[in-house]
């Protein structure tokens, strides 16, 4: 005769009934509910409480007896919301007799806590096979849930970090071309204009717009190189501070007196090491939408305070750089704010929330670009009418030396002859026409190499060699260290489209004369050329 196979349930309790009394089962109950480091409970058939375990009391409900939640139901302990859902679920148990297996539950504790559980829940039944209640086993798998969060978290960061870094190529790329052609607009034009006599207003008005439209167009692409952080930089030691206080200083002149500034800049000392111009242009940026996001007014703070190692933003970061201390930069606003889809967009390119020719999206890239490329960290918190938070982070530096910008000089003609190295044929012209109308002779060759030939046969003619950085065959630094072997006193511009600060750094520790960057005016190149006719030359 076919025996049936019985329970594990069935077996363990004839096993204990084998080997043990009333009073020893008790025990070995003891024993588990003391010991067993999972949330155990059982509940009567309206959900209450009729045996909790030590770790369920102490580390969930925060109670010194499990005594004490005898007799309670999950109402007791949780929001509505929640105990709703414990008790529909053990419902459904105790009508169907089948258990809930492998559930993950998110539960808000009493004191605020949030904990995340991998619970089991069974049918209780009696003697006589009727179902009185439930009981269930609870794992705490809280740590490996915010472990999962991070990693996800981590992955989307990630992401978004190649992503800007694509987007950081193709707008490098696409600036440096665009500078050729607005170099070559903006000096033809000019060169024009110092040839065009007065009596013809109606083409010099023209020629106005055609100059004042090119210097806006080269602020949109020096804008797009400071996302691709390929801008130029020139890297001293500042007191951020002192930055801080002159965009403080700008905006007092032009910001809506509707909105208040406040300063809190408790870091001491506030140093880094960067660009005075692009930080003051980043920081003046975000001011700037901040003014936007408040137009009926408003708080815009400034607040810097000095980090250690070990605390970030917001969670770890693929491209986090670790130093010993940071200057922590929060520029934030009591605005309209920003939801979650604008939060994922606002450093991307040409990304604006701004009315049709209000806003190019442009600036915060920038402010991106130019942080990134001074390995900083850069992150935004907002919500809808609650504002907005930029928070910056910045290895710190030792001591300050806030250098100013230099203000726009006038024309100055002089005399020598210039070697021109440029593979752009209209830049070549354009260049040429400059210099040969500031008194200069000018010789032209297209590439490095060309130009090495050139100058190791008329090196002693040569008075300045103005050197493009992106060309075929030899680029501007191989070209810049080849001269410097045939002659270590050889005065050199470098001018290009776009340079990494760390390459132009390099090649000014080499000793050249100076850098400009296109598109630049003929007052700029006249000045560039005066300075380094002045320094040590053959």
């Amino acid at each position: 005769m076919h025996r049936e196979k019985e329970s594990s349930m069935g077996l363990f309790s004839k096993f204990i009934g084998n080997h043990f009394d009333l009073e020893q089962s008790s025990i070995l109950l003891d024993a588990l509910m003391e010991n067993l480091p999972d949330a155990v409970f059982f509940k009567d058939r309206d959900s209450r409480f009729i045996l909790v375990n030590k770790a369920l009391a102490e580390k969930v409900y925060l109670l010194d007896d499990p005594a004490k939640a005898v007799g309670k139901t999950d109402f007791d302990f949780f929001a509505e919301e929640h105990a709703r859902t414990f008790f529909e679920n053990e419902k459904e148990i105790m009508l169907t007799g089948k258990p809930l297996i492998g559930h993950e539950e998110k539960e808000p504790m009493p004191d605020g806590r949030v904990m995340w559980f991998l619970t089991n829940k069974f049918p209780l039944w009696d003697s006589s096979r009727n179902i009185i209640g439930t009981w269930g086993i609870s794992r705490d798998i809280t740590a490996q849930k915010r472990t999962e969060e991070e990693l996800k978290s981590s992955e989307e960061k990630l992401r978004h970090s190649q992503k800007m870094e694509a987007f950081g190529q193709l707008a490098g790329g696409i600036a440096h071309d665009f500078n050729n052609m607005l170099g070559v607009i903006l000096g033809s034009a000019q060169l024009v204009e110092m040839h065009l006599g007065d009596d013809k207003p109606d083409i010099k008005h023209n020629l106005t717009m055609v100059i004042e439209s090119s210097r806006r167009a080269a602020g949109l692409t020096r804008q797009l190189l400071a996302f691709a952080r390929k801008g130029n930089y020139k890297i001293v030691s500042l007191d951020m501070n002192e930055v801080i206080r002159s965009v403080i200083g700008l905006l007092e002149h032009t910001i809506d007196k509707k909105i208040r500034i406040v300063e809190r800049l408790n870091a001491s000392p506030a140093t880094i090491k960067g660009d005075y111009m692009q930080l003051q242009n980043a920081l003046l940026n975000l001011a700037l939408n901040a003014r936007d996001a408040m137009p009926d007014g408003g708080t815009l703070t400034f607040a810097t305070d000095v980090v250690g190692q070990a605390e970030e933003l917001a969670g770890p970061r693929p491209d986090a750089v670790r130093y010993e201390n940071r200057l922590r930069i929060v520029v934030s606003d009591t605005g309209c704010g920003m939801d979650e889809k604008t939060k994922l967009r606002v450093f991307e390119p040409f990304f604006t929330t701004k009315g049709p020719g209000k806003g190019t999206g442009l600036g915060l890239a920038s402010v991106y670009g130019t942080i990134k490329s001074h390995n900083g960290l850069i992150e935004v918190e907002s919500a809808l009418n609650k504002g907005t938070a930029f928070s910056i982070l910045m290895p710190q530096a030792i001591t300050a030396e806030t250098t100013h910008a230099e203000g726009h000089e006038e024309i100055k003609k002089g005399s020598g002859t210039i070697l021109v190295i440029d593979d752009e044929e209209n830049i070549q012209c354009m260049v040429k026409e400059m210099l040969e109308s500031l008194g200069y002779a000018v010789v032209v060759r297209q590439d490095g190499i060309s130009g090495i030939e050139y100058y190791k046969d008329h090196h002693n003619e040569i008075d300045v060699i103005i050197i493009d950085m992106i060309m075929p065959r030899m680029g501007g630094g191989d070209c810049v260290k080849f001269l410097k072997k045939l002659n270590p006193n050889a005065r050199i511009l470098i001018s290009s489209g776009y340079s990494l600060a760390t390459d132009t750094q390099q090649i000014i520790s080499k000793g050249i004369a100076g850098y400009i960057q296109k598109p630049f005016e003929i007052n700029e190149l006249s000045q560039a050329l005066h300075e380094a006719l002045k320094s040590q030359g053959p």
